[in-house]
Parts: structure tokens; C-alpha cells; sequence
């Protein structure tokens, strides 16, 4: 999608908010989940959202800051800290928890390829005291979802993964065609932008680069941080790694009714170290 229809998306988003501005979502509790592309942040909100007390959009919130004025190709990388619109991005985040099955708005945001990836399953939308939120180009954004909600407590949960497995990951997605985040003169650049983006680099180059600098900028948010949440843990039962987190968020007691979990943000079917198999060259790669 190029620049000038971002800007036809934000101005006519921007008459869109001067006709809901009752249009009001004051969530008493932010949740943020943060962490690199590929590091599992996907399947975990998904599950972590399950629990009827929590409110939850179809995807990411990404595309909204996208319309806003947000990140590429208004900033040079996906990092900033100074939101431009917060009223329109919480405007839209309010319209799509309005709706039914807030599936639909996803389906015209990848329509206009404002959104990746294309594998958003529908959710039952709820307006609770917490709204959670994951996009793995937050952290490059400290302070951004406090500008949103100043109101709210805002807690942060990270995600973490094996760092040659969130490289395969990322490598599956570049080498893939669903993926699309950022149009630049040069083509489609996949996940997200941090400050150093070059196209001249090698694809193992630029993956690699992506986990390191994502994985660095999630630091300044460690003392924000209540929870970790480890991938390779939470694949062998999400169940038991989400309850300590609803417990100590003094949700109401919640059993999952079906322990299987969809597919959601793969080019294949995961398991655990697939890296191995997929790219055991990988080993020889300095990753950390």
C-alpha cells in the first residue's frame, strides 16, 4: 500500500472520529504484550484472551497506528515515543470491539494490505476493565501506550523464544508471500522496521538484525515488566502458563473448555526447535 493512500485512510478515518466522538473506551487496565516478530506473541494472546474478563482485538493494533500517522513511511523505522492521532487509534480500537465479530475489520485491512499476516481467526468481542494489546513493533515504543490510555494501568508481559527459532521464523515469512508490512520504493519489507533497516543486506542478514535490535529495545521495558512468558513452555501447556497470570491479575477462575489452540501467524505447522530440521546451519550463526 504506498503513502498516498495511508494518507487517504487517515483523512478520511480522522472524519470518521468527528462523528463518534462519544465514542468513549476508557479501559481501567492495559495489558501490552512485547516482544520480537516470531517470538510467540500471537498464539499467547490468543490463549491468554480466552478468559471472558479480558477485552481483545481480532489482531494486532498495528494498523491502526499505521492510519494514524504512525511509523514507516511518516517515521524512518517503526520506532517512535511521540503518538500523532492517540484519539483516532482509540477511536478504531473502539469501533472494532463494537462489532459482532470484529473479524470483518480485519478482512478489509489485509483486503488494502495494511495488515500481515493474513491468518486472524474471529474472536467474541468484549468490552471489559482490560484490554489487552500485542504488536511486536511496540517495543521499539516505550511510553506509546501510556500516551493512549494515561488513565490506565498499564502492565507488561513478554514474550520470549529460542532466538535461532524466531530467525527460522522470520525466514519463513520473508521467503513467503502472505507476509507484507511496510511498502517501500525497493518492495514489501516483512516484519518490522528497526532504526538500522537496510535492503542492502543478505536475508539471513536482515532477519538476524531484526531479532537482535527488537530484542535489545525490549530491555528498557524490563522494569515494567510483571511476566515472562517463555514459548517453549507455554507450547506444552498454555493452559498452566497463562493461569499464574490470570490469577495474579485477580481474573475470575476460568477453565478452558477445548485445550487445542488454532493456527495462527505460520507459514507451517510449529513444534518446538523446528530450526533443525527446517535450517541446522542456523547452529553455525551467531545469533545473541
Amino acid at each position: 500500500m504506498t503513502p498516498k493512500f495511508y494518507r487517504f485512510l487517515c483523512e478520511n478515518s480522522v472524519k470518521l472520529m468527528d462523528k463518534n466522538t462519544r465514542r468513549v473506551y476508557q479501559p481501567k487496565r492495559v495489558i501490552s504484550i512485547v516482544g520480537p516478530s516470531r517470538s510467540g506473541s500471537t498464539i499467547f494472546k490468543y490463549a491468554f484472551c480466552l478468559h471472558p474478563d479480558l477485552s481483545s482485538l481480532a489482531g494486532e493494533e498495528e494498523p491502526y497506528y499505521k492510519i494514524a500517522g504512525n511509523g514507516y513511511p511518516w517515521h524512518d523505522s517503526d520506532e517512535f515515543h511521540q503518538v500523532n492521532n492517540p484519539s483516532l487509534i482509540k477511536l478504531l480500537i473502539e469501533l472494532e470491539l463494537n462489532n459482532v465479530s470484529n473479524s470483518h475489520n480485519r478482512d478489509i485491512l489485509q483486503y488494502f494490505q495494511i495488515e500481515e499476516p493474513p491468518y486472524v481467526k474471529p474472536v467474541i468481542c468484549r468490552r471489559t476493565d482490560t484490554l489487552v494489546l500485542k504488536t511486536p513493533q511496540n517495543c521499539y515504543r516505550k511510553g506509546v501506550i501510556e500516551q493512549l490510555y494515561p488513565d490506565a494501568e498499564i502492565i507488561y508481559i513478554q514474550c520470549v523464544r529460542d532466538g535461532r527459532s524466531i530467525v527460522n521464523g522470520l525466514l519463513d515469512g520473508w521467503e513467503s508471500e502472505d507476509f507484507k508490512a511496510r511498502y517501500t520504493e525497493q518492495g514489501w519489507w516483512k516484519f518490522d522496521m528497526p532504526s538500522n533497516w537496510s535492503w542492502n543486506t543478505t536475508l539471513l542478514e536482515r532477519c538476524v538484525n531484526q531479532y537482535k535490535e527488537a530484542s535489545k529495545a525490549v530491555v528498557s521495558f524490563q522494569e515494567s515488566i510483571s511476566h515472562v512468558v517463555e514459548y517453549e513452555t507455554f507450547c506444552q501447556d498454555w493452559v498452566a502458563c497463562c493461569n499464574p497470570i490470570w490469577n495474579h491479575l485477580g481474573l475470575s477462575k476460568f477453565e478452558p473448555l477445548n485445550s487445542t489452540l488454532p493456527l495462527l501467524s505460520a507459514t507451517k505447522e510449529p513444534y518446538l526447535l523446528r530450526w533443525q530440521v527446517d535450517r541446522p546451519w542456523l547452529e553455525r550463526v551467531e545469533i545473541i
